[in-house]
């Protein structure tokens, strides 16, 4: 009996990536495009036996209409000349993934990290599970592009409409931003309404496969007088993927802003080509509360004039009513409060009138003298 795994090193730290499907929920383990694996495979068996050694491949997959095939393959070879009942063995392998993983309703591109034994004979004698198999989610970072600002201007009858398009690059947490003009309306040109179509257009085989992701209802009915709308469409409650520059595996895929002007008995477009990018963002970390500087208490000193023996006895009695100092266990010159009806001396002090409250002095001598 044999049983073969894969283990990434520090995979419960890897980040997920959840998708939805008709089967429910799933997660996988999301790395960068340029990564690099590190792990081990382990075998279990309950004797040892030779093998000719494992073969770790990572593999892209690109599946449509039911249709599947590998566009790309990176492979290490692991040879042991044997192994005991239990064996781990460890693997670097730097990923070279040409484009990110993907799915939707028309192409689905998914990474496969497999193991496996070398030796196919080895299933005629041994029992077991002979490959193991782990998908990963591939992303690519880019920096962040510097877009180009797009100005169109629509022309009909007597109408003229300016587009301005902010930025042709955006990201798949960002926006896209701009606004639309009326220049000129006649009153016999009648707008019923203008939107901006956000849309997808897969490249699978040669055809183009286009996809309504989203509307935005910028301005409706016509006008009175020449107006600027802004309008501000924000992507990442849409869950996009990037856009892909070059085909890979027969498939690209792209977005474009389509306008679109309703009139009463035609329609106008305009489409526009959108690139969108994946950055990633760093958290910004909070910055720390400057700690309160703690203005250092200021020592106060006892002098001779604070003890001054012409006082009335009715001063000394409020203040032995405040404080009330033990004489007999105080050795380091400092006061102690006591019970007020001590028999001890109200308030005792060292011989030294400079003595600073609350800091023990070692080297003043430990002989106490009444001040009252």
């Amino acid at each position: 009996m044999v049983d073969i795994g894969i283990k990434l090193e520090g995979e419960e730290k890897y980040p997920l990536t959840y998708i939805h499907t008709k089967e429910g929920t799933k997660s996988y383990i999301t790395v960068n495009q340029k990564e690099t694996l590190k792990g081990f495979v382990h075998l279990k068996t309950q004797k040892p036996f030779q093998f000719t050694g494992l073969l770790l491949s990572f593999s892209g997959v690109v599946d449509i209409n039911n249709s599947s095939k590998v566009f790309h393959e990176q492979n290490v070879t692991l040879s042991p000349p044997s192994i005991s009942t239990t064996t781990s063995f460890p693997f670097s392998i730097d990923l070279n993934a040409p484009i990110d993983s993907y799915s939707s309703s028309n192409a689905t591109i998914s990474y496969i990290l497999k193991a496996s034994f070398l030796n196919s004979s080895l299933r005629t004698f041994v029992q077991g599970s002979f490959t193991s198999q782990k998908v990963i989610y591939v992303k690519s970072y880019t920096p962040t592009l510097q877009g180009k600002k797009l100005n169109d201007s629509v022309r009909h009858s007597q109408m003229q409409l300016d587009f301005t398009l902010d930025s042709n690059t955006t990201t798949l947490k960002g926006y896209i931003s701009g606004h639309i003009s009326f220049v000129s309306l006649s009153p016999e040109t009648f707008v019923e309404n203008v939107n901006l179509i956000l849309v997808r257009n897969e490249v699978i085989n040669g055809k183009t496969v286009t996809t309504k992701l989203f509307t935005l209802e910028v301005i409706d009915g016509s006008p009175e007088e020449p107006v600027a709308v802004p309008f501000k469409m924000f992507l990442q409650p849409l869950h996009l993927a990037p856009s892909s520059s070059v085909p890979v595996a027969s498939f690209s895929v792209g977005y474009q802003v389509k306008l679109s002007i309703e009139l009463p008995k035609k329609r106008l477009f305009r489409n526009y080509d959108v690139t969108i990018t994946r950055s990633k963002t760093q958290k910004q970390k909070k910055s720390h509360r400057e700690k309160k500087e703690r203005k250092p208490k200021t020592k106060q000193q006892l002098s001779s004039s604070d003890f001054d023996t012409s006082k009335s006895s009715e001063s000394w009695s409020s203040l032995n009513d405040l404080l009330v100092l033990n004489s007999s266990h105080n050795t380091n010159g400092t006061p102690r409060f006591v019970e007020s009806d001590s028999s001890q001396s109200s308030l005792c002090l060292s011989q030294s009138a400079d003595v600073e409250l609350g800091i023990p002095q070692p080297d003043l001598d430990e002989k106490e003298e009444d001040v009252a």
